[in-house]
Order: structure tokens, then sequence, then C-alpha cells
């Protein structure tokens, strides 16, 4: 079993580590694949292995998941736009 980081440094934001298992619960992750930063400094981590999209805020705590029951498979990247979509 490895883990999974999403670290801070001077604005710069990077998800380390390699996860075999943790769950699907809360803010946990499953080979984390990309990840994304918006406007508001959320943070948005395509979750492959849990099939989700995972929303962190600036602090880093978890905010929600995002799924689509048998649509979002194994997702390897991710992009929101400038109106959260």
């Amino acid at each position: 079993m490895g883990f999974a980081f999403v670290t801070s440094c001077h604005g710069v934001y990077q998800v380390s580590g390699v996860l075999r298992y943790l769950g699907a619960e809360g803010g946990t992750l499953k080979e984390p694949q990309d990840i994304f930063i918006d406007g508001e400094d959320n943070i948005y981590i395509a979750d492959s292995g849990n099939n989700r999209i995972v929303k962190l805020d600036k602090n880093l705590q978890f905010v929600t998941a995002f799924t689509d029951e048998g649509r979002l498979n194994n997702p390897q990247g991710v992009f929101v736009d400038d109106y959260g979509h």
C-alpha cells in the first residue's frame, strides 16, 4: 500500500505517491491521475481508482466528490471552466 498526498508550496500544488487502496470515502484517493486548480484555488483531482473527481478547498479540505454511475470510468484528467462546470 502506498500513500497519496496533495501538498502546497508557495501556491504550487502537487499530487504525489501511488495508492493501491485507500477506499472511496471522503478525501481518500485511489490512483490519482491529474489535478486542476480553479480561479478560487479549489483543487480538483481525477481519482481514477474510485471513478470520480474529488474537490478540495484551498486549505486541502475535502469538499465533495463528483461521480456519474457507469459514465465516469477511470478518469485520467480534469478541467473546470470559469462557471464551475
